[in-house]
């Protein structure tokens, strides 16, 4: 009797996780990132003035390879496309410094961001707060701490 219990456990739950519109089961199916990434998930345009690209130093950056590194890769370049990275950018006083695409995807490519987006707006946010811009939202009296 137990095994037909989990038998049917089981088949609920992989019925709920095979339904398209279960989020869970998206997020199962669709565990390694691709290219086609951004269409597996709700999204929605944000409308906004013209955006402003950001300058291009005119000296792009270089990055040294360590000892082992270079046995294996004669540029960082190479390292990065053996690694199969697709886009790499590094932005420093909001000038880009160093840009570099493989695989096929270029400046316009939509790319799946997953964990990253966290860390970016998290990022964001610090700037906001280093510069007072979330003086009013954040303010010692609507900060509370819970105390056990």
């Amino acid at each position: 009797m137990g095994f037909v219990r989990l038998l049917r456990f089981v088949v609920l739950f992989v019925s709920c996780l095979a339904c398209n519109g279960c989020l869970y089961g998206r997020i199962i199916y669709f565990n390694s990132p691709t290219l086609a990434a951004p269409s597996y998930f709700d999204n929605r345009t944000v409308d906004a003035p013209t955006p402003q690209p950001l300058p291009t130093c005119c000296h792009q950056a270089t990055f040294p390879l360590t000892t082992a590194e270079s046995a294996h890769y004669r540029s960082f370049d190479e390292l990065l496309e053996a690694q199969r990275t697709r886009a790499f950018l590094v932005i420093r006083d909001d000038t880009v410094v160093y840009e570099r695409y493989f695989h096929g995807v270029s400046a316009t490519t939509e790319l799946p961001a997953f964990s990253i987006s966290k860390t970016f707006a998290a990022v964001l946010f610090l700037r906001a707060v280093s510069e007072d811009c979330c003086r009013r939202s954040i303010s010692r009296s609507s900060v509370t701490s819970r105390s056990s």
